[in-house]
């Protein structure tokens, strides 16, 4: 199964982790693993695309982590924030089609409670659908 954790801090996404495998098919035929890669992988250029400094990543064989500096708040920070929406959107909607072979876990979204309602409404949906 793979593992994602998307987390935000009071007022903007942080950090999200990306673990396992999720075996519903074998190497190199695996939609889910693919589609999850894809996602986080795209997020990850994307964020790096803006300025390389502002955030950090690791990737290995079944393992993504991507952090944004702490303190880092900058002229980006609307269009980063704006990506790891999309890819935490992204990988909830692919949770809901396959739940047996992935988990998708939203952190420090109670912060995010008074934001205005459009920016939440798609995310608390999904995260209604995985309870």
């Amino acid at each position: 199964m793979i593992e994602v954790v998307f987390q935000r801090d009071k007022y903007r996404w942080c950090s999200f982790q990306s673990k396992g495998h999720s075996g519903y098919k074998d190497s190199g035929e695996d939609i889910v693993c693919a589609a999850i890669s894809a996602i986080l992988q795209t997020a990850l250029l994307g964020t790096q695309a803006f300025d390389r400094e502002l955030s950090n990543y690791i990737i290995e064989d079944g393992f993504l982590e991507w952090n944004l500096a702490v303190n880092s708040e900058n002229k980006f920070d609307l269009q980063i924030q704006s990506i790891i929406t999309a890819a935490t959107l992204g990988c909830l909607n692919i949770a809901v089609q396959y739940p047996e072979f992935i988990s998708v876990k939203v952190t420090g979204v109670l912060g995010w409670k008074n934001r205005k309602k459009y920016e939440l409404q798609d995310l608390n949906q999904l995260i209604e659908l995985l309870k």
